[in-house]
C-alpha cells in the first residue's frame, strides 16, 4: 500500500521508516517482528528535574533526565534479522 509515495504497508508488514540500520559495506541489516515477540521492561520511570545554574552568568537554566528501561526478544522466529542490499549512491561513497 502507498501513501504519499512511499511504501507503508507489504504483504502484512506495516513498514516503519528509520534512519538507525546497522551497515556492513553495501548490506543493510534490518528487523521483521510481530508485538508480541518483544518485551519492554521500565524498572525506573522518567524522572526529570529542572533547576537553574547559579554559577554560570545569566543563571540559565538546566534540565535533568533519567530512566531505566530495557527491552528483549521472548521467542526466537516473532523477531527476524532481514539482510537487504543498499544499492544506494550513498552507501558507495567511503568517509
Amino acid at each position: 500500500m502507498l501513501s504519499d509515495g512511499k511504501v507503508v504497508r507489504f504483504m502484512g508488514f506495516d513498514i516503519i521508516y528509520s534512519e538507525r540500520l546497522s551497515s556492513a559495506s553495501n548490506v543493510r541489516s534490518n528487523i521483521a517482528l510481530v508485538k508480541s515477540g518483544l518485551y519492554l521492561g521500565v524498572w525506573k520511570d522518567v524522572m526529570n528535574d529542572v533547576t537553574q545554574r547559579k554559577d554560570l552568568s545569566s543563571q540559565p537554566w538546566q534540565l535533568y533526565t533519567n530512566m531505566s528501561v530495557g527491552a528483549t526478544r521472548l521467542e526466537p522466529g516473532r523477531l527476524l534479522q532481514v539482510q537487504c542490499a543498499d544499492t544506494s549512491t550513498a552507501a558507495d561513497v567511503t568517509p
